[in-house]
């Protein structure tokens, strides 16, 4: 039953003046942690980014101002308001026109309805339990409310439609016409009730790891999700060397979470026991198969059940000086984002015509290109920018003209750049960092020393022993040493990249050979 912790260490920073000089400190700090069953909850960029969804939603941390309404009134409006605009946003006119066309285009139109259902029913269920409400958020709820029954007929005649030919394609659009129109009501409605206004600009760091690292496409495709779901002015991915992620703040967190687990008590592991609540006589009829099911739903269950037991450790242990919050991961029949295994397929296709006909498709190239548009890339970090397409294309795109800044205009933060006139390794002030050089825009690793040794190692114009590395050295600012260093890294990570490829293809090769000399076995029944 191994179990993972997500850690979110959320911080907001506050600008302080100290010795004539302006600093950022820490303002408020605050530690949540998704334990999540590993063989059904992954890793992945999408489970990353489905926990910040629930962060956002059930918090405040994210929140610029006070909220007028009760925090769980505030939570209900903010799921319903992402869940109605993601469902839109994802609702592109070429993607639904082939669902009349093939069955597996239906399915997904279906499936896109069908989790717009249950994340409605979800967000409704929870509020509607309350033993008290306020009248005042009844009385608002009660016109949104008239969504849920659109999404149900919705459902059922997409239900329908894939399953018989009895319903007509026609018949759904023009359902679904009327589903976008309420859709884009409770939006509406949502956005004009003055909910707390949500902070802007984020700065995420995070170690290099497949799930979280800024080149993983999963990781890049939900970082442009959410900054058009949240209306980001700035989203910023940022990681730390490799070998060195015990400098990232959230290990913090991990540390707090092993010393709140490791209490020196027992976690049952196995809750439910084989052939719970079945009789004698059941047991003897079970069929291989029959067992092997039962088996399988009783690991899912003790393995939630081991999830929940560490969350209800967690939460409440200390940490730096403040207290965890536990939770069980998200289901993932219950998660924001549904769509991974369409993401995946996506990702995975090489051929343009087939990667055409995968359902979505048009709407994943809408997302592919916002972020192009808008988002910058460079040695192990990532930058999205509100108005990043004026830069690339000299105009503004759709979106951005139609969504304004939500704080003060902000361009890209400055890249550091090295200070020559001071004899030690000193950077120029913030204040005073060119963005241009020679009346041209500075690429993004034009001065990070690591990035520029990988490249001229590879170029074989940085080699260990010549004048290159103190040219270097000067160049970049860092010590002599350091850049020895990085070329000896880089030299053996190179080694062994090289080396691991040539091993595959030689197994390529050998599974090529077997293949052709294994004989042919002819059997008759």
């Amino acid at each position: 039953m191994y179990c993972a912790p997500g850690a979110h260490r959320m911080f907001t920073m506050k600008s302080v003046t100290v010795d004539e000089k302006e600093k950022l400190v820490i303002d408020s700090d605050e530690h949540y942690v998704f334990c999540r069953p590993k063989h059904y909850v992954d890793s992945s960029g999408t489970t990353w980014a489905n926990e910040e969804m629930e962060l956002r939603h059930t918090t405040d941390i994210y929140h610029a101002s006070d909220s007028k309404y009760s925090s769980e009134f505030t939570t209900l409006c903010k799921r319903l308001r992402d869940d109605c605009f993601y469902y839109l946003d994802t609702n592109v006119a070429e993607d639904f026109k082939r669902s009349g066309d093939n069955e597996e285009y239906t399915i997904y139109e279906e499936k896109r309805v069908a989790h717009l259902k249950r994340r409605v029913e979800l967000a409704l269920e929870q509020y509607e339990n309350l033993p008290e409400k306020r009248e005042m958020e009844m009385k608002t709820l009660s016109d949104i409310l008239r969504v849920r029954d659109v999404v149900k007929e919705c459902v059922t005649l997409h239900t329908n439609l894939a399953k018989s030919k009895t319903v007509s394609y026609h018949s759904v659009q023009g359902d679904h016409k009327r589903l976008v129109k309420s859709l884009q009501k409770v939006v509406t409605q949502i956005e004009e009730l003055e909910l707390p206004v949500m902070k802007s600009r984020q700065c995420i760091r995070a170690d290099s790891g497949p799930g979280v690292g800024c080149g993983n496409h999963e990781v890049q495709f939900r970082m442009a999700e959410v900054a058009r779901i949240s209306n980001a002015d700035m989203r910023i991915i940022l990681h730390g060397s490799r070998g060195d992620s015990g400098q990232n703040e959230a290990e913090q967190t991990n540390s707090g979470v092993s010393n709140a687990v490791c209490d020196g008590s027992t976690i049952e592991w196995e809750k439910h026991k084989r052939f719970e609540n079945l009789t004698s006589e059941e047991i003897a009829g079970l069929t291989l198969e029959d067992y092997n099911i039962c088996e399988e739903l009783r690991d899912k269950k003790n393995a939630w059940c081991v999830a929940r037991e560490v969350a209800l450790r967690v939460d409440g242990a200390p940490c730096m000086g403040e207290y965890m919050k536990g939770f069980v991961a998200i289901r993932p029949s219950d998660a924001f984002f549904w769509n991974k295994e369409y993401l995946e397929r996506f990702y995975k296709t090489q051929s343009a015509d087939t990667k055409e006909k995968i359902p979505g498709y048009y709407y994943m190239q809408k997302i592919i290109e916002f972020d192009c548009d808008h988002t910058e890339s460079g040695e192990l970090y990532r930058e999205y920018v509100k108005h990043g397409c004026l830069e690339k294309k000299n105009q503004l795109c759709d979106w951005c003209k139609e969504h304004n800044f939500v704080g003060p205009f902000c361009g890209r933060i400055l890249r550091p750049f090295p200070n020559y006139n001071k004899d030690d390794f000193h950077y120029l002030d913030v204040f005073d960092t060119p963005m241009k050089i020679d009346g041209k825009p500075r690429s993004p690793d034009d001065m990070q020393p690591r990035a520029n040794i990988k490249k001229l190692v590879k170029d074989k114009k940085l080699i260990l022993g010549d004048n290159s590395i103190e040219v270097f050295s000067k160049k970049f600012i860092i010590p002599e040493t350091q850049v020895i260093v990085g070329c000896e890294a880089y030299t053996r990570e190179r080694r062994c990249c090289k080396f691991t490829e040539r091993r595959k293809k030689e197994r390529k090769e050998q599974r090529k050979k077997g293949k052709k000399n294994s004989p042919t076995m002819i059997g008759k029944h």
